[in-house]
């Protein structure tokens, strides 16, 4: 997501080099297909590749991170949360 947000849309192609190049093709249009499948990005379906773009801001896409971690690991409890990732 932070490179297709500092770089613009962006093909799997493109992010590959960005990324890691030793990372396989698939892996990387696996996890760029989910977040389009959930809709934290989107893509242009005209043109082969797909060019992907953000559907959702930073501050947004940060906001909806803290609240799943939060639901799924301290049971909404973000007090519980906050103590847990400030603990050195």
């Amino acid at each position: 997501m932070s490179l297709i947000w500092e770089y613009g849309p962006m093909t799997v192609s493109r992010l590959i080099p960005l990324i890691d190049e030793s990372l396989h093709f698939n892996t990387i249009s696996t996890v760029v297909r989910e977040l389009d499948r959930i809709g934290f990005l989107s893509h242009e379906s005209e043109f082969r590749p797909f060019l992907y773009y953000p559907q959702v801001s930073k501050e947004d896409y940060i906001k909806e991170l803290i609240e799943s971690i939060s639901v799924r690991f301290f049971d909404s409890d973000k007090k519980k949360f906050a103590e847990a990732i400030t603990i050195q």
